[in-house]
């Protein structure tokens, strides 16, 4: 089992860094596709692509096989190097008549924090305005408001997160798509 999750994520690897989405999608279980849209997901892989750069190398930190009423799922947390910087991508993996397909997905990096913090700045510098005369000017404009909390990619089972249960395909019942899930099978 193990064996095939770790075959899994180097195959997402190699998807993701071809930028592959047909398929990266055919590798999803039916439930993350139930959760979110296909444009969604691949936003957010090509959002994790741009702010992390492409994949370098990883090494596994952890896993966990759970069977469950006769459904196995394989947790796998890897410490990934990418050309910006570093990252924990955890993978949850879910046997389909012994097909490993991904049914969720998050990646945790201070880049994404950072990379958010960056848009809030320009926002409130007037990016979308014509660029002031001088530094002077915009300084005050970006100090003015704090960051938002960062967004990540990930996907999961629908309905569950750390706030709680919620609609399926849903974040805990907030209506956004479920890519902000921090639950487990």
């Amino acid at each position: 089992m193990l064996d095939a999750a770790d075959e899994q994520v180097e195959q997402f690897h190699q998807l993701q860094e071809a930028d592959d989405m047909d398929g990266l999608w055919a590798t999803t279980h039916a439930e993350l596709r139930r959760a979110t849209t296909r444009e969604e997901f691949e936003g957010v892989m090509a959002q994790q692509k741009q702010i992390m750069g492409s994949f370098v190398s990883s090494e596994r930190e952890s896993f966990n096989i759970n069977t469950n009423n006769g459904v196995t799922a394989v947790t796998v947390t890897m410490e990934t190097e990418f050309a910006n910087g570093s990252g924990t991508e955890t993978f949850i993996f879910r046997d389909d008549n012994e097909e490993w397909q991904l049914l969720s997905y998050n990646i945790t990096s201070p880049l994404y924090e950072q990379a958010n913090g960056e848009a809030a700045v320009a926002e409130d510098a007037g990016a979308n305005e014509p660029p002031s005369s001088s530094a002077e000017e915009a300084a005050p404009a970006a100090a003015a408001a704090p960051a938002p909390a960062p967004e990540r990619p990930q996907a999961g089972k629908p309905g569950v997160d750390s706030a709680g249960p919620g609609k399926p395909g849903q974040d805990g019942g907030t209506g956004k798509p479920d890519w902000d899930v921090e639950g487990s099978v």
